[in-house]
């Protein structure tokens, strides 16, 4: 009933208004305020209602204290790890090596009970807590660890109290300060290697998953920190790819913020029996790959570790002259590659076999080179071992494939050279391959030397593939030098894992507990040089796998 007579009191307004629009609107003379009152009721008091509120929620805004943004509100690292979901108990040897106990007396049954250190005997105590550490993204799981405590059993006689020794934790210098373990940096980086994925998104599923923000920039300082701590495992890598029969070299174009007038690009050297290993550098000259081979190898003859010359396999860009000493002569054999001479003859047979007359002498001329290369490959392909393939090489009938190859880009070279305007004669694709047969013939010929030495270079072109992925999915490119070479220090241990069939995060979560552990023997000047290779050794993926 009430509804009813609400309705009906509005009903009988809206008719009084309709009556009053008519009244004033038939006179002569209309009242436009009036009008205006009548079609606007309650306006200026409605304004100066909505004035009066602004300016009492001021005053009350002013009154309350500031208040930072939830994404600017700093949090100690004890808060940061309240808000972890659950706990879990680790236990390391005195060495620092985790166990696989998940309780106190399994863990106390582990490890040894009597340990000799410096010539005294010390019992197994008890255990004390060393760190704090959240190791796992999406469980957000608190990791305490334990060491071993030992008290010396016959203390010395000028001793009141007996001696008191702790095992080490290798995580506790680990990205100090932080919540970050050796697992979590781990899962991190091997996420990010594996699949591509640009740190701001890993650093926004971290800040998720964690419950509080970690930005990229701090994850680009732990993967920078993560590097520099597995640093003397990447230079005996690089020592171990250099020092094999046979190298592929190649490159590709980065982009570096903090380097300015210049393009930045990753090497890659590669053997297909050890590895490969990344360097960073902010120039395509040819003397950067020359630099790292000289610094293991020095100025004389560079040799592999079974004494033959090394053979580096590349493509048409890197010259013989820069392999050559001060007398004159080389320091390593420098073959070419049978893809890349393919590539260039494919395209112009392509192109006349779709679109253009097949009877033409440049057509006529990139058939035969292409299906010359298809034949060396098929015949070199056949034969299982490397005196098999060495024999086929060196005899006659294999030769001529090349001879007939070298015979019919040179005749159009001549042509070429002597002509005044040559791409009146022929296409630029064809001018280019004829010329790039003619300068990369030398490097040609010497894949007939031995049957050890690749017909292309496709190694190095697989794993410069991955590293170009990772480019397109950084469209700013790397921020800092820092972090372009953390990522040629991962990316050469990730592209060796998978040489050897290693999984990334469990080799990187063992190699950064394995350099830890070893990391105050590394840093002794004093160390000798066969301790130093035997601990390094260890830490390399295929020591991993047969462990």
């Amino acid at each position: 009933m009430g509804l009813l007579e609400k309705k009906e009191s509005e009903l009988s307004k809206s008719k009084e208004l309709v009556k009053t629009l008519k009244m004033l609107l038939s006179s002569k003379e209309v009242d436009l305020d009036a009008l205006r009152r009548l079609l606007f009721q309650g306006g200026r008091e409605q304004k100066k209602d909505k004035k009066e509120a602004a300016s009492q929620n001021a005053e009350e805004k002013q009154k309350q204290p500031h208040v930072n943004s939830p994404r600017r509100t700093r949090q100690s690292n004890s808060a940061k790890t309240d808000c972890c979901d659950s706990e879990k108990e680790k236990f390391l040897d005195f060495n620092g090596n985790a166990l696989a106990a998940s309780t106190r007396d399994d863990a106390s049954k582990e490890i040894a009970q009597t340990i000799e250190k410096d010539g005294r005997k010390y019992a197994f105590k008890g255990w004390k807590r060393d760190s704090e550490k959240i190791e796992q993204v999406r469980t957000s799981i608190r990791v305490l660890s334990y060491v071993p405590v030992y008290e010396e059993t016959m203390p010395a006689q000028n001793d009141e109290m007996p001696a008191v020794i702790a095992g080490m934790n290798p995580e506790k210098d680990f990205l100090p300060k932080t919540v970050f373990g050796f697992s979590l940096a781990a899962q991190t980086i091997a996420e990010r290697m594996r699949n591509r994925i640009p740190m701001n998104r890993i650093a926004q599923e971290i800040s998720k998953s964690l419950g509080f923000d970690v930005s990229r920039q701090q994850m680009a300082r732990y993967s920078a920190f993560s590097a520099e701590w597995i640093l003397p495992a990447y230079e005996y890598l690089k020592a171990c790819v250099l020092k094999s029969k046979v190298l592929h070299l190649d490159e590709t174009f980065i982009s570096c913020q903090a380097e300015k007038g210049s393009r930045q690009y990753m090497l890659v050297f590669v053997s297909e029996t050890t590895g490969c290993f990344y360097s960073y550098t902010n120039t395509r000259s040819q003397s950067v790959p020359f630099k790292i081979m000289k610094e293991q190898f020095g100025d004389g003859k560079w040799l592999s570790d079974d004494g033959d010359v090394i053979v580096i396999s590349t493509d048409g860009w890197y010259d013989v002259e820069w392999l050559k000493d001060e007398n004159g002569k080389y320091k390593a054999k420098l073959v070419g590659c049978m893809v890349h001479l393919r590539r260039y003859f494919f395209d112009i047979y392509g192109a006349h076999q779709n679109h253009i007359d097949k009877e033409s002498e440049e057509y006529q001329v990139s058939k035969r080179v292409v299906e010359l290369i298809g034949e060396v490959f098929r015949r070199d392909g056949e034969c299982s071992t490397i005196e098999e393939r060495t024999k086929l090489r060196q005899s006659d009938d294999f030769r001529r494939y090349f001879e007939e190859i070298r015979q019919l880009t040179e005749k159009h070279f001549k042509i070429i050279s002597e002509s005044e305007s040559p791409k009146k004669i022929y296409t630029a694709k064809f001018i280019k391959a004829v010329k790039y047969s003619h300068n990369q013939w030398e490097k040609f010929t010497r894949i007939l030397e031995d049957g050890a030495i690749p017909l292309d270079n496709s190694a190095a072109e697989r794993a410069i593939r991955d590293f170009a992925v990772l480019r397109h999915s950084m469209p700013s490119g790397f921020g800092s030098v820092e972090g372009a070479k953390s990522t040629a220090v991962f990316s050469s241990f990730h592209e060796t894992c998978k040489t050897h069939g290693v999984d990334l995060e469990d080799y990187l979560e063992f190699l950064f507990r394995y350099m830890g552990v070893h990391r105050d023997e590394l840093k002794d000047e004093s160390l000798s040089d066969e301790r130093r290779k035997a601990i390094l050794e260890q830490a390399m993926p295929w020591k991993f796998k047969k462990a």
